[in-house]
């Protein structure tokens, strides 16, 4: 009995040790290189006594990434100031990636000394994650990694090019102040060329200055792109949870296979159009439940650049609170010639857009289009429900502007209903522009042949505290609650509103991004607060 008891402990810890398991995972350790005089081994967090001997390696160039294996962990000292760039050296695999983080509870500073201030050099399995402590509930969360002085031309974090695949770019804050000409791509982080990317609970920003002003950091938040696009997916590339203020360019985009949602962006301006959130020339993207506000010209932008067909967009759960511009613009213009394999995007010829889902979102107030098209190439099977499209400020634009009956066309004649638009919008009681650039009133959409918005409604709805930026729909509201289609067993991903409560799988629907409280009326999310420890 002993010898066989020995030999299952032998076989089990074989086992152990074959398995892959992160057992003998390392710890690292590196300093600033002015923090101390020594280079250490790497292995502890305090300076070394003498050059090779215990201690923290002196600065990001003296890591010996080599030693830096899957499962490991390389911890950047907080108290520190660190001189970019890191140049992420190793890969890990899947279920023990390489994390990158913090020891120390503090804040580990990134100065990008004018460049960029870190790099993944197309390695896979990597975990870039300032988090100190246990996050907030929420959203709200400490940032434990800290970037500033990126250069014009550059980056907080980038990563271009084929082979950098399950990565996690998560509570990091980047601040930049370059005024040099509206840059398209770089600034926050630009992350090209992988697959399975999740980009979450960061803080990308510019200095506070007075709206619209060209004195802010001219750069886009962040760009998450892929080289290959799957068939069917939404979920290859994920952006959630990020705050994106104070930019002069962009806020957040991608290219297709790629949901962005529980993102709060505001004040991105520019001197064409400012897109606060884009999805750019690709197939199966999901934009949802993010809150848009005080934002520049496009609040959220549809733009296939390219002279092919993008399919599977859908835009549900958003919030919009953003005078200056448009609340969703799709914009099929086609002028960048052929779109390449990446875009997952079809065929050749007129540009277009096909299947575009804009559904239970609150657009509260626009200066201009609620809704738009951009009157450049297509947009078929189209789907509007359930929205509220709240007060737009500027005389002559509609709540809705969709122009052509034969440019935009829907996927049936039930497909643009259940929609409120507000009576106290400049140009109401027009609030729609359809067909031959005709315009209408709710009535005249009615009567029309197919009729549309059969059971849409004109008012003002009423939120708990739309001024405090509140926009659950009150308890007492007659205007949008239960007045919705249930679309409970048409779309599963309108199963739950914008704060993840379940909508009824019989009767009527709220309309709007949230479902009414049936109890007291839930406390507001909060604004994603970004705090740098």
């Amino acid at each position: 009995m002993i010898k066989i008891r020995k030999v299952l402990l032998l076989l089990g810890f074989c086992g152990f040790f074959l398995s892959g398991s992160t057992a003998w995972a390392k710890s690292w350790y590196v300093r600033s290189a002015t923090a101390c005089a020594n280079n250490g081994d790497g292995t502890a967090s305090n300076c070394a006594a003498s050059a090779g001997a215990a201690g923290g390696w002196k600065g990001f160039s003296n890591i010996v990434w080599g030693s830096v294996v899957a499962g490991d962990t390389l911890n950047l000292v907080t108290g520190d100031t660190y001189t970019g760039p890191l140049l992420i050296g190793s890969s890990g695999s899947a279920g023990n990636p390489v994390t990158i983080t913090v020891s120390g509870g503090g804040t580990a500073n990134i100065d990008a000394n004018a460049g960029t201030a870190i790099n993944f050099q197309s390695h896979s399995y990597v975990t870039l994650d300032g988090v100190i402590g246990s996050p907030a509930f929420g959203g709200s969360t400490t940032m434990g990694i800290a970037v500033t002085n990126i250069g014009a031309s550059n980056y907080c974090v980038y990563q271009n090019g084929a082979g950098a695949d399950n990565n996690k770019v998560l509570h990091i804050s980047c601040h930049g102040t370059s005024t040099t000409s509206p840059d398209d791509n770089r600034g926050g982080m630009y992350l090209s060329g992988g697959n399975g990317w999740e980009v979450a609970y960061n803080y990308i920003y510019g200095d506070t200055y007075p709206a619209y002003s060209a004195s802010k950091w001219h750069a886009t938040c962040l760009s998450l792109f892929r080289t290959a696009q799957s068939s069917a997916s939404f979920t290859d590339n994920t952006a959630h949870d990020n705050n994106c203020t104070q930019m002069y360019h962009d806020g957040l985009r991608c290219n297709g296979n790629c949901s962005l949602y529980h993102n709060e962006v505001s004040h991105i301006d520019g001197s064409g159009h400012a897109d606060s959130i884009l999805i750019q020339s690709g197939s199966y993207g999901q934009i949802y439940s993010n809150y848009v506000h005080d934002s520049g010209d496009q609040n959220i932008y549809l733009d296939n650049l390219y002279d092919s067909v993008c399919h599977h967009i859908r835009v549900y759960n958003n919030i919009i609170d953003s005078n200056p511009g448009h609340g969703m613009n799709m914009d099929p213009e086609g002028a960048a010639g052929t779109a390449p394999a990446s875009t997952g995007c079809t065929g050749s010829g007129a540009s277009g857009w096909d299947d575009i889902e804009f559904i239970n979102n609150t657009i509260y107030s626009t200066s201009t289009y609620g809704i738009y098209w951009s009157g450049r190439g297509t947009v078929a099977n189209l789907v509007v429900l359930n929205n509220i499209f709240g007060t737009d400020t500027t005389s002559g634009y509609y709540m809705a502007n969709l122009r052509s009956s034969t440019s935009v066309t829907f996927t049936d004649a039930n497909s643009w209903d259940y929609n409120v638009y507000s009576t106290s919008a400049v140009s109401y009681s027009r609030v729609a522009s359809w067909g031959s650039s005709n315009t209408y009133t709710l009535a005249q959409l009615q009567a029309l042949s197919p009729a549309r918005e059969t059971h849409g409604k004109a008012g003002i709805p009423t939120y708990v505290n739309a001024n405090g930026a509140d926009f659950h729909l009150a308890n007492s509201d007659t205007v949008a609650k239960g007045a919705g289609v249930n679309l409970y067993l048409t779309y599963a991903f309108l199963q739950t509103d914008k704060d993840g409560n379940s909508r009824p799988s019989s009767g009527s629907w709220d309309i709007g991004a949230y479902r009414v409280a049936t109890g007291p009326q839930p406390t507001p999310p909060a604004n994603l607060s970004a705090t740098v420890q």
